[in-house]
């Protein structure tokens, strides 16, 4: 007689929820109707600090300043996304905090291109959950790992600067304190982002307004508006 143990039937493990597909190229992530702007439920002391595999939609990328939009070919982006494949996830956590005390909504706080590349590659993204803290706190930390960017040019960087300063309220020498870097460097920054839209748009790329081109454009614009074509044209020329 068969062993009645051994041919019982076994109940079927669960199903692992899937991560949604992504259409091929699609890495947008989608707008939350949530409110992200007041501070978010403190998550459990168990989860903060702690290292998980999140679906890339439950992520929500604010509305801040980081880069200028890039194609969808470019390089950099591609070279990044070939290498998470290779490596089956992102191999450096992007940092997320929770928007509310539901467990599968998260704001971001930094690796934007991390999490876009996995998303891209349909593969959940590692990310650290971080404890609940005011929003302004968010920019900061977006600030300090966008430094680390070998291609950050100087109008991304001054566009980062004036959100912090405008969002936190602090003084520019206290926003170099904080960050690590130079006062002038942070003075530079402010000058750039302060230049009027009709010089910036003079350029192909605002990426291409280089630091030692800020004073030359500030002069010109301040003796002739009307001439500052001129300058931007022979500083194009030169770049």
């Amino acid at each position: 007689m068969a062993n009645a143990t051994n041919s019982r039937i076994q109940p079927p493990s669960p199903a692992i929820p899937a991560i949604p597909a992504i259409p091929a190229g699609e890495v947008d992530i989608m707008v939350s109707t949530e409110d992200t702007t007041s501070p978010a439920a403190e998550p459990p002391i168990a989860t903060v600090g702690v290292i998980l595999l999140l679906d890339p939609n439950s992520i929500v990328v604010p509305d801040d300043p980081n880069r200028l939009p890039r194609a969808p070919e470019d390089e950099r982006d591609q070279e990044l996304l070939h290498s998470i494949l290779a490596a089956g996830g992102n191999q450096v956590p992007i940092q997320v905090r929770q928007i509310s005390a539901a467990p599968a909504r998260y704001l971001l706080v930094s690796g934007e291109r991390r999490l876009l590349a996995s998303k891209a590659a349909r593969l959940p993204v590692r990310a650290m959950v971080m404890a609940s803290a005011e929003p302004t706190h968010d920019c900061l930390d977006r600030l300090r790992e966008n430094l680390g960017r070998a291609d950050l040019s100087p109008w991304e960087f001054s566009q980062q600067v004036r959100h912090a300063l405008l969002t936190t309220q602090m003084e520019q020498s206290d926003l170099a304190k904080v960050l690590g870097v130079s006062l002038s460097k942070v003075n530079r920054a402010a000058d750039l982002g302060e230049l009027p839209e009709l010089v910036v748009s003079a350029f192909a790329s605002p990426n291409d307004i280089r630091v030692k081109d800020i004073k030359r454009l500030k002069d010109a614009w301040n003796s002739d508006p009307d001439a500052v074509g001129l300058e931007v044209a022979i500083i194009r020329e030169e770049s």
